[in-house]
Parts: C-alpha cells; structure tokens; sequence
C-alpha cells in the first residue's frame, strides 16, 4: 500500500528534490507526495484528504507556523502523524512541537537517506494506530451484539417458561408428560443460566463483574447434567442406573 504523504513547506524547490530524491520509491508505488507551500492551503487539503499517512511540516512558513497548524492536526487528520523539519538553530521549537505530539523531526538541510529512515517509521506507527483503532472498533461492534442477542434470547425464554409454569402448577399433566414438562422448564432454565453467564463475561472483560466465591455440590450437578439428557437417552435406548449417593463433610 502507497504511503501517502503531505509536504508542507515554503521553499518551492524542495517539491522537484523531493521527486527527484524519491523517484523510484514514487515509480513502484510505494510513496505518494502531495506539496502545500502555506499552512493554509495545508488545512485546505487536509479537510479533503483524511487518508493522509505523514505529514512534512516546516515549522517556520509565512502564514500560519508549524507550530499552530500542529495544534490542528488532531481534530482534522487524527490517525496522521507529524514530522517537523526545522534548521539546526531551531532547536528550541523542536522541543516545543515534540513536546506538543509531533512524532519525529528531521533538521535542514536535509538528509535524507535519515528522512527515508523517519518516513518509514512514522508509516509503520500510523498502519500500528489505524489497525488498533480498527480493531477496537470492531470489538466494540461485537460486544454490542453481543450485548443485544443475550438479552434478546432472555425474552423468548421468559414466554416459554411462563405458560410450562402454569401447566405445572395446574396438575393436570401426570407421568410422561409431566416428565416432559419439567425437562422443558429445566432446560429452559438451563439456557437462561447460560444467557446469565454470557452477560457476566461481558461485565468480566469490562472489569465490572465482582468474584462471588460459594460452595457447590458437584453430585447434584452431575444428577442434573444427567436429567437433561434423559429423554434423548431413553430415545436411544439406554438405560438409566441409580447410583448411591455418598455424603462428604
């Protein structure tokens, strides 16, 4: 992919050099250029261009400085990132653009077998950024819907849980089909308890949920994990055989 980068400098034979000093990189499509000789024809194409990967920024020009179109650059390009190119005597306003979030600076005349050096780094820390920022934003995509489908699920299972209640409650179903009423609310609660977890993982990875420590009784767990599979065993013919339960203090 083509880097592209914003030269924003006042000397307009710095444009031809950069063309010339970076031809071949230009040829095989590996770096694109864009020139502003003012800091406001800069914004101009900053606001019409966001996929802009580093910016070349003097830090004296005529109109608006380095250091005010700096202060821009966040709410404008706010995944670009700025290099500022200043003479050896600026210094003072190097440590001022770098203290107020430049990235790097290169100082003029310009090296630029160091400036290839600072582009390329300056490309790997923008593609870093861009990445991480993409991938929040799809985890967060995914932990709404992840959000939304466990709640939504609880709804359904409310409306199946209410009337195999009532049947319960009533009486009138004995033997087999009792037995299959209450595998109905048992399963059921089963999903719901599951909902319940997929929702507390959600408030763990947000750091919300507080740790409950309690004890558990694994044979009535197991007897459950059993029950659940009843009907389905006796489906497939396989008997059921009680074993003696064993209490431990």
């Amino acid at each position: 992919m083509s880097t592209k980068i914003l030269v924003v400098d006042d000397e307009l034979g710095l444009q031809l050099l950069m063309k010339q000093r970076f031809r071949h990189r230009i040829q095989a499509g590996e770096y694109s250029f864009l020139f502003a000789t003012s800091g406001q024809e800069a914004l101009t194409i900053l606001r019409q261009q966001s996929d802009i990967d580093v910016l070349l920024l003097d830090i004296n020009m005529p109109d608006i400085s380095g250091l005010v179109l700096l202060a821009q650059l966040h709410d404008l390009v706010p995944n670009t990132q700025a290099v500022m190119v200043s003479a050896y005597g600026d210094m003072v306003n190097v440590r001022t653009v770098m203290n107020r979030g430049a990235f790097d600076f290169v100082t003029k005349p310009i090296n630029f077998q160091d400036l290839e050096l600072t582009i390329e780094k300056t490309a790997r820390h923008v593609g870093q950024l861009r990445e991480s920022i993409r991938a929040k934003s799809i985890a967060d995509l995914k932990a709404r819907f992840f959000d939304n489908i466990t709640h939504e699920f609880r709804t359904p299972l409310s409306l199946i849980l209410t009337p195999v209640n009532s049947m319960l409650q009533e009486g009138y179903y004995q033997g087999a089909h009792q037995r299959n009423l209450l595998m109905i609310r048992r399963n059921a609660h089963q999903l719901l308890h599951l909902i319940n977890q997929l929702l507390d993982l959600a408030k763990l990875e947000a750091d919300t949920l507080p740790l409950v420590e309690a004890r558990g009784d694994v044979v009535s767990f197991l007897a459950e994990v059993v029950d659940w599979f009843q009907t389905v065993a006796e489906q497939k013919g396989i008997v059921r055989h009680e074993v003696a339960r064993f209490e431990y203090g």
